[in-house]
Order: structure tokens, then sequence, then C-alpha cells
């Protein structure tokens, strides 16, 4: 784009671009550039990370009260109690199916197998004595037994009275 300027009005063009171009230059050298030293960084404000009340006990949303732990012990030993009187000598058909899988979900071994299972508790003396055993079934792969999960009926033992220490 061009701007037509005649001859007399040339020479007030130039006095008014010489004279934005020496304010221009004179605002530069009374406010330099700030250097390092001058500049003062803001810090940002702390953050708190605390909460009010953070601390402070939640009520309880039952309408029941809560339990004594004590109570609650004394009742689930009384349960355990009547689990090994029922369970005596629990006798049962078990039925497993082992599939062993690589990586990527393709099937390494698959086994499968019936067994008589049996827990016995034993006499009750001062020591427990749990004894679990499975015998495999004609046409059932023998070392599935040493796969099988074990110690199950124990669990029936934890809160039992005499093994409780508190």
């Amino acid at each position: 784009m061009f701007v037509k300027v005649s001859s007399r009005a040339l020479p007030i063009v130039l006095l008014v671009f010489s004279s934005v171009w020496a304010a221009a230059t004179l605002a530069a050298a009374k406010n330099p550039p700030a250097s390092s030293s001058q500049k003062k960084e803001k810090k940002a404000p702390l953050l708190r990370w605390d909460p009010p009340n953070v601390d402070v006990p939640v009520p309880s949303l039952a309408a029941t009260p809560s339990c004594s732990l004590p109570d609650v012990l004394e009742k689930a030993g009384q349960r355990a109690e009547a689990l090994i009187d029922h369970l005596q000598n629990f006798n049962a058909q078990e039925q497993i199916h082992y599939e062993q899988t690589d990586r990527f979900g393709m099937s390494e071994m698959d086994l499968a197998g019936k067994f008589d299972y049996l827990v016995d508790f034993g006499e009750q003396s001062e020591v427990f004595n749990l004894r679990e055993t499975r015998t495999s079934l004609t046409g059932s792969h023998d070392e599935l037994s040493a796969k099988a999960d074990k110690g199950l009926p124990a669990l029936a033992l934890v809160f039992h009275p005499d093994l409780r220490t508190v």
C-alpha cells in the first residue's frame, strides 16, 4: 500500500515521524531493562495441606451401638467350639479341576480328579490335632492332590477360646 504525499506535506510527516522516534528513544533510556539483580520475584504463597478439624473423630453412622471386643471374641469362640463339634470326622467327595496357563492365557497343564476328602480334628486335648487327607479315586491324577489347597479347616480354629492370647 502506497500513500501519496505532496511535497508540501512531506516535511510535516518527517517531523511527526522523528518526534515519535525521539520520544520512544527517551522512554527507553529512562527505563532500562531490569537486570536479574534488580528483579524481585514474588514467592508463591505456602499451601496448607492440613484442613481444619481433620483429626476430629467421625460420628458413627450406625443407629446401633458398637460392640465391645471381648464380647465379640467370646461369641466367636463359642461358635468355633460348636463348629468343631459339628465337623468332627468331616468326610466329603471332592472334585478338582486344575488348569495352568501361560502368560498369553494358553493352557499349559489341565488336570482333573475326584478325591475322598477327610478332616479329623482328633481328640480334644490340650493341643489340637488337625488332620486333613485326600485319597484319589480311580481315574484321577495323583499329582493333583499335591496342587490342591490345604489348611482350610484350620480357619475353624482361628477364634477358638483355647488359642486366644488376648
